[in-house]
């Protein structure tokens, strides 16, 4: 079995780049409650930092949505949550700090190693909202431009990784400055990390 793979490379026009300086997470209190619970603790977290890859017709390879995606799968959250393995996010936080980053600061780690350690507690579920819904829209709003890549990949259904490397041959008329690019993989249950460039 072969699926293919296309791509559009969305590009974000503005004035400016963006750099936005929030706390340092490693600073933030690291106080919590006694008991800790999906309801009232842990599904924010999961709302706003897991799920936008975590539901269907995401990347993420399971949903992490309600109460039972997430407890069944709760020794692997707090496992790469605690190696910082998730949310991805391969920027140094020391460094520098970005609008829209995903990154769980060391209070929001420990309230999701400690609801794991109390057994999971569920909460008053019935108190929940429900979950945000995601557009599938890039997430910085309409495009000014979008830029097909020329060539579709095919990949061999053998669930092994390939890294491919593509050219989107574009050239802007005029000095631009761009405020964000967003990769948007035609088939997103196939496509786990883009990487993007400049050639000049």
């Amino acid at each position: 079995m072969r699926v293919k793979v296309g791509c559009w490379m969305l590009v974000m026009l503005g004035v400016a780049g963006c750099n936005i300086p929030p706390s340092d997470p490693s600073t933030s209190d690291v106080q919590l409650p006694d008991t800790v619970t999906f309801a009232e603790h842990i599904a924010p977290l999961v709302w706003e930092h897991c799920m936008p890859c975590h539901r269907a017709g995401q990347i993420g390879p399971f949903p992490l949505v309600g109460y039972t995606d997430v407890q069944r799968k709760a020794k692997m959250v707090r496992f790469v949550t605690t190696e910082r393995y998730m949310p991805p996010w391969p920027a140094d936080t020391a460094y520098a700090r970005y609008l829209g980053e995903r990154v769980l600061n060391e209070r929001q780690v420990a309230l999701i190693a400690k609801w794991v350690e109390q057994g999971r507690l569920p909460g008053d579920t019935a108190t929940l909202p429900d979950p945000p819904d995601y557009p599938n829209a890039p997430s910085f709003g309409e495009p000014d431009l979008v830029v097909p890549l020329p060539d579709t990949a095919f990949i061999p259904g053998d669930a092994r990784d390939r890294f491919l490397i593509a050219k989107a041959p574009w050239e802007l008329p005029r000095d631009t400055f761009v405020r964000a690019i967003v990769f948007e993989p035609g088939n997103r249950a196939l496509v786990h990390h883009m990487n993007g460039g400049l050639i000049n």
